[in-house]
């Protein structure tokens, strides 16, 4: 009986323990409303045998009484009663404990992992920011489930039993040996490894006692054995586009030498396949492509000159070291999307993975270890959303980039508030951040592109010095945000290593296509090169472009630059998530909200940005080509400072009264309205009434404050407004998405997703928080109009307004991707994906994607090239533009005496029928001279004489003189002496 009855109450207390740890009971703590300060209030807590602690805020006290329990289910009615009745109390309450949870990560519910190597796996679990925050999306259950991932390597051994588990052959091929097995070939050094261990760092089995796991450990992964073998472009092309409706990411960590001498990328078919991949892969979405940047920060590399990494389709992943520094193998480019941890100096810890027969490796270093990390990521974000295109994935990146704790002396702040890095690009990526993202994401319009070229380029560059050019975009159509920015460049250069190439975009982001190249000695200079950069993205691409080419050669290192343009990659505005760590999965599509945003970072301040708006004025369009302005700096010579940068016309409009059943369209305007409100409607020209218009609307906002009172009124719901604006003020260094411009919903496949949805709603209430000033509002300004009226100088440089601006007359020309010729860039395509032209019909050549009546200057026609022997004549008998020896303005064939026009600079000499050469017009006097070899040879022969008579000289001088030879049996005469 005694053991039954200790039994019970065991049981009850537990019970009773776990029922108040359980609900939420009563303590000993009141807060009290007394009205009359401090002494009242003290007078009030000795009359009811209370203690007070202090003040919560004005007149609400913290008491706590020692008679009542500590933890009770029920309240006090006694203490209450007395409360109540006490004339000096206004209001009482006695108060709850309530259970929180810090929300901290705890990590102790990681041990549960088995694999060795996971407590050395610092770039995951090391918490605070300082990893790639995967352990939170895997709380959420999220682990890459039906993402598949293949690696592009030298080989994936399929049997290692970390990555048995999850190893997938529909994702796997041998291209060297042309199987279906992508084992590495074994050698005495491991040569082979690297497909293995970056396989292991996508997804390496959990819980299996084995090495350690991969950041997306539930997905699918597979390797294509390409690199063990002669890599050709078909090769390449056949690795890209293997199996693209099932694969959804590639990853590949190789590229061309970083030695700081080679410019390269990929070949025709290569091009194909990323252009197929992107187009139709993953049933129209698009292939992801992952690139390591590159390992040649050593020898001065750029991985602008990769054009793998280099390439819109790619997302190139640089690296970042333990501490969060620079490594030394990285290299520095404006190609550059994001980053992830790798290896750095001596003393850093490196990327524990998976490695070769069967065992586990803690040193993989460079960026072939960061790009396997950023596969993972995405692989997650996939499992989040599989219907996220290939361009909304980078635009997540951008978005949810954490540039904190990382070291690098070229941060800055582009035109629309992110921060950007050549080293890191928009900084670390951020698992946690890109899956909550994802989950609400809305796709991104469809990719337009503009292609806008200088006219009548041809500049020396002098040595020591530079030359520096502007571009007026007026209009590109269809292209309101930026993502991608190519400057494609022709230039003749005496050593190519020693040009360093600028650009600056219309809102002063200004980026380094090139830097300086100690070990390039190359003369073969940049034919048609398209040097990217991404540090423009979210931007408006209307204003003027400013490119800056330094020539740091020595006295006779001349250079010319022969040809650019700019082509221009974006999309119209789109409705974006701009909170990265929303939780509410039913946001609203439709087209009729708009939403306010903060202003721009403080060191990129709203005056500033004010003040490029107030100095502008509103462009006007007309049919004339694009203007270029052309300034030579020569050595010790001064440059002018800077205009102010030109902008772009803001549309503000006020929204008319809706019904419910109303269709919602919109015509949006450029980026450039991002400091104000996101409202947008039809083009307007922005003068002071428009101005006086905004500046009213913002004045007529009620302003509310927080009531602190406590009140038993019913309040709606505020707990997750408050989360995420906290969430907001703890990121304001984060990259957040400042696109906020509303778009009306596009869909071939669905026409019914236009529709709004029906909702119900029973009770709702807006609260506006702001102040008495537009946002960005600079006191300087005040007064009847918030901007002064522009100087009238700015219509000098402008075109005129009553037609759109176009390269042509043609009033019926509708939205073409290229400014180029007066052909319609899809109308003579036989075959194209979107708006990429794949095949063209005859009289038709293929260029970048579009079919065009003749070829661009600087490039030729393949099909008509006069070279039998040439490879690529077989490959591009098409019709399709390839470009002409660097000497040739226009030519028939890839040779340098195919040429058929010359630049300014030079000539155009026919020793015969079949050869035209290109020479400098200072050389032609001797290349036409027909008796300048006979003074070479002259020259030579009388050299060689002088040689000759030294030599005999020489010789006869030092030659010993000779000796006359007297025979023996001669004797010398006696001399007989008298002696008379």
């Amino acid at each position: 009986m005694t053991m039954t009855f200790y039994l019970i109450v065991c049981v009850v207390t537990v019970v009773t323990s776990s029922i108040h740890y359980s609900y939420a009971h009563y303590t000993q703590q009141w807060a009290v409303h007394i009205p009359g300060g401090a002494e009242v209030a003290d007078q009030v807590a000795s009359d009811h045998g209370f203690v007070n602690h202090g003040l919560i805020f004005e007149d609400h006290y913290f008491l706590s009484h020692s008679g009542v329990k500590k933890r009770s289910l029920a309240p006090n009615p006694e203490k209450k009663a007395r409360l109540a009745v006490d004339t000096r109390v206004q209001w009482a309450s006695q108060q709850k404990a309530k259970r929180r949870a810090k929300r901290d990560l705890k990590f102790h519910n990681f041990r549960q992992f088995q694999d060795p190597k996971w407590q050395y796996m610092w770039y995951l679990n090391r918490g605070g920011g300082l990893d790639m925050n995967v352990i939170p999306v895997w709380l959420d259950g999220i682990t890459g489930k039906g993402s598949v991932v293949t690696i592009l390597d030298d080989g994936l051994e399929k049997d290692h039993p970390d990555l048995i588990k999850n190893y997938d052959p529909m994702a796997s091929y041998d291209i060297n040996s042309h199987d279906s097995d992508p084992s590495p070939r074994y050698d005495m050094i491991d040569s082979n490894r690297h497909g293995t261990r970056c396989a292991g760092e996508v997804a390496a089995t959990s819980n299996n006692s084995v090495c350690a796991l991969g950041v997306a450990y539930g997905a699918q992964v597979g390797g294509v054995r390409m690199l063990d073998g002669d890599v050709t472009d078909a090769v390449e092309a056949r690795s890209l586009s293997l199996n693209p409706q099932y694969i959804d990411i590639y990853s590949a960590s190789w590229g061309p030498d970083d030695d700081g001498k080679t410019v390269d990328g990929p070949g025709e078919l290569a091009t194909r396949a990323f252009i197929e991949g992107v187009t139709k892969g993953r049933k129209g979405k698009g292939s992801i492509f992952i690139w390591a940047s590159g390992n040649g920060g050593r020898d001065h590399d750029n991985c602008n000159c990769d054009g793998y990494t280099n390439s819109i389709y790619s997302l190139s992943i640089s690296s970042a070291t333990e501490h969060g520094n620079v490594p030394w193998y990285s290299e520095a480019c404006s190609s550059t999307l994001a980053s992830t941890y790798s290896s750095g100096a001596v003393s850093e810890r490196q990327v524990v993975t998976t490695d070769l027969r069967h065992s586990c490796t803690s040193s993989h270093t460079g960026t072939s270890a960061s790009a396997p990390l950023a596969a993972g990521i995405c692989a997650l974000v996939l499992e989040a959303n599989p219907n996220l295109t290939w361009r909304d994935m980078q635009h997540i990146v951008v978005r949810t980039a954490r540039p904190q704790h990382l070291i690098a002396n070229d941060w800055q702040v582009n035109g629309v508030g992110r921060n950007v890095s050549h080293s890191f690009g928009y900084g670390l990526m951020d698992a946690y951040a890109m899956v909550k993202l994802a989950k609400n994401w809305i796709t991104v319009p469809e990719q337009r592109k503009c292609e806008i070229g200088a006219t009548d380029i041809s500049k020396p560059i002098p040595a020591k010095g530079l030359v520096a050019l502007e571009l007026q975009v007026s209009e590109c159509e269809g292209v309101e945000i930026l993502e991608h920015v190519q400057a494609k460049l022709t230039i003749f250069a005496q050593r190519r290593g020693d040009l360093n190439i600028e650009l600056t975009s219309p809102m002063g982001t200004r980026v380094t296509l090139l830097a300086h190249r100690d070990n390039d000695n190359s003369r073969s200079g940049f034919s048609y090169w398209p040097f990217m950069s991404v540090h423009s993205w979210g931007e408006s691409p209307l204003g003027t472009w400013k490119l800056k080419i330094h020539n740091n050669g020595r006295l006779m290192g001349r250079a010319t630059l022969q040809n650019w343009s700019l082509v221009l990659y974006g999309s119209k505005h789109f409705l974006s998530l701009p909170d990265t760590n929303t939780n509410d999965s039913n946001i609203s599509k439709s087209t009729n909200k708009f939403k306010l945003f903060r202003g721009f970072k403080k060191n990129k301040s709203k005056q500033k940005i004010l003040q490029k708006f107030k100095n502008q004025k509103p462009y006007s369009f007309s049919t004339k080509g694009p203007k270029t302005k052309v300034k030579v700096v020569f050595p010790h010579s001064k440059e002018p400072a800077a205009n102010a940068l030109s902008t772009t016309t803001l549309s503000i409009a006020r929204n008319k009264k809706l019904s419910a059943s109303s269709t919602i369209t919109s015509t949006t305007t450029t980026d450039f309205s991002q400091p104000f409100y996101a409202i947008s409607n039809n083009k307007v020209r922005i003068d002071d009434s428009v101005v006086k218009h905004y500046l009213s609307f913002v004045k007529n906002v009620t302003i509310t404050y927080p009531v602190m009172i406590p009140s038993t009124d019913v309040v709606v719901d505020k707990k997750n407004y408050k989360k995420s604006q906290k969430l907001k003020e703890k990121s304001r260094d984060i990259n957040f998405n400042h696109n906020t411009k509303m778009f009306a919903m596009k869909t071939t496949e669905n026409p019914a997703s236009n529709e709004l949805k029906k909702a119900d709603i029973s009770v709702w209430n807006l609260t506006l928080y702001g102040t008495n000033t537009p946002p960005a509002y600079d006191e300087k300004y005040r007064g009847e109009s918030a901007f002064p009226e522009t100087n009238a100088e700015v219509w000098d440089n402008s075109i005129e307004p009553s037609s759109s601006w176009t390269m042509n007359n043609d009033p019926n020309k509708k939205d073409t991707l290229e400014v180029e010729g007066t052909e319609n860039s899809t109308a003579s395509c036989i075959s194209f994906s979107r708006s990429f032209c794949l095949e063209c019909f005859p009289n038709f050549v293929l260029h970048n994607g579009t079919c065009l009546k003749r070829c661009p200057e600087g490039l030729y026609d393949s099909a008509n090239d006069l070279n039998v022997n040439s490879e690529k004549n077989a490959l591009l008998s098409k019709g399709k533009c390839v470009p002409c020896h660097y000497s040739c303005r226009a030519c028939s064939g890839s040779l340098d005496y195919q040429c058929t026009e010359c630049y300014p600079d030079a000539e155009l000499y026919s020793p015969s029928v079949l050869e035209n050469y290109c020479y400098p017009i200072s050389m032609m006097s001797e290349v036409l001279s027909t008796k300048w070899y006979y003074n070479i040879f002259l020259f030579v022969i009388v050299c060689l004489s002088l040689v000759f008579v030294f030599l005999i000289y020489f010789y006869v001088k030092r030659k010993p003189k000779g000796y006359m030879h007297i025979p023996s049996d001669i004797q010398e005469p006696m001399n007989i002496v008298d002696n008379r």
